[in-house]
């Protein structure tokens, strides 16, 4: 095909599975009319899908190599990961202990960061807790029977108190309730503030807090 522009010989190529002439002397590009946009068979579309279902297993089979890989890396570092977490769980244990005996150095601001950690004191929110929770159930029944179960659903369906709910009534109704609603209170953090490698880091430490809780 002569392009009508400038005169060039033009090439055909697939674009999105569609023929198009394309004159590469002045950019022209030249579409299928309807007519000319014949349908797809069903043996063409199985081979394409045929051609995405290897593609697909090349880069299945090249992940799984890759994990391999990682997985022979993380076993072979696994004793000295083992040695620096340790020593990470000591200074940690240390510095937050240094910052609970030290609360009027984080009075304003309230957190610091050093070296790359923010440290310091931030807010814990107060819990709603109650000591019997059947009770709390029967009292909400008892002051509240319309709420129960529906409308703003103070009662979920499996019968526990919503917290969520209970928030939002008075602190005269949730006092007749017999629940208690704790003041917030401070809580030291201690939170790198730089890369991806941290939340690996924060992972360990807390399976590491997590062992140490359950010994």
């Amino acid at each position: 095909m002569i392009c009508p522009k400038c005169g060039a010989a033009m090439d055909g190529r697939l674009e999105e599975h569609v023929e198009v002439h394309v004159c590469w002397t002045c950019g022209m590009r030249i579409y299928p009319t309807p007519a000319e946009h014949r349908k797809m068979e069903i043996n063409e579309i199985q081979k394409m899908t045929e051609e995405y279902s290897k593609d697909r297993a090349t880069l299945s089979a090249i992940v799984r190599d890759v994990e391999m890989e990682i997985e022979k890396l993380k076993r072979k570092a696994m004793p000295y990961i083992k040695k620096a977490l340790g020593r990470v769980v000591e200074s940690r244990e240390a510095l937050a202990a240094a910052i609970e005996e030290s609360p009027e150095l984080f009075v304003k601001p309230k957190t610091r960061v050093f070296n790359g950690v923010k440290i310091g004191y931030r807010k814990q929110k107060g819990e709603i807790t109650w000591e019997d929770e059947a009770r709390v159930i029967k009292l909400i029944e008892k002051y509240f029977p319309d709420d129960a179960h529906e409308g703003i659903g103070l009662l979920r369906e499996r019968v526990s108190v919503d917290k969520t709910a209970i928030i939002k009534l008075s602190a005269a109704d949730i006092k007749r309730l017999g629940i208690t609603i704790q003041e917030d209170t401070d809580e030291v953090v201690i939170a790198p503030v730089d890369s991806e490698v941290e939340k690996i880091v924060d992972a360990l430490l807390k399976g590491a807090e997590d062992a140490k809780e359950a010994a």
